[in-house]
């Protein structure tokens, strides 16, 4: 998993995707998923990790195009 550093409007925007708000599986409390993220062939966004532990995240993804997917390729594995 890659947390690439683009603003958020930035990336929301690129990948079609809508900032989600879910609770918390332990704890209850209420994130937004506002982190962007990528995993090989996906493009999302992650909620912050809090007092609970990553396990508890909540992300979306949407799947990303062959030619961006052979970009981040090249620069995760030349």
């Amino acid at each position: 998993m890659f947390y690439p550093d683009f603003e958020l409007e930035y990336w929301v925007s690129k990948y079609g995707l809508e900032i989600a708000t879910n609770a918390c599986a332990k704890c209850g409390q209420l994130f937004q998923t506002k982190v962007p993220v990528l995993i090989k062939g996906y493009a999302g966004l992650e909620t912050e990790t809090h007092e609970c532990g990553r396990k508890y995240n909540s992300a979306i993804f949407t799947p990303i195009s062959n030619d961006s997917k052979k970009i981040w390729e090249n620069i995760f594995f030349s």
